[in-house]
């Protein structure tokens, strides 16, 4: 059994490599997380194959790693507007009770 250092280590470094994935805005190369994560090659390639299984990165035609379909579905259910609507509201309503609109 593994501890859990190690497991919370593996999911760290996961962690890591889906944030990288995610914040570079167009898709990334294996020796391109390899070089950001300073992970061995092994190492990158299991992380990557459990993130996969997980629907949380997929790779292109030309192996570039990108958002998964699991992310991708996550973002589509936000509203980019929900904060502003949130921020807005109590002010609307009393706007609209002052007024009867």
């Amino acid at each position: 059994m593994r501890s859990a250092a190690t497991g919370a280590q593996a999911v760290d470094r996961a962690a890591s490599l889906l944030v990288h994935v995610l914040a570079a805005g167009e898709p990334v190369t294996f020796p391109e997380l390899v070089t950001a994560s300073g992970l061995p090659k092994s190492t990158v390639s299991r992380l990557l194959a459990s993130l996969e299984r997980n629907r949380l990165v997929a790779r292109t035609s030309s192996g570039e790693v990108v958002a998964g379909e699991a992310v991708l579905a996550f973002a589509r259910r936000s509203n980019p507007h929900d904060e502003l609507i949130a921020r807005c509201r109590p002010v609307l309503e009393r706007i609209a009770a002052a007024t009867g609109e």
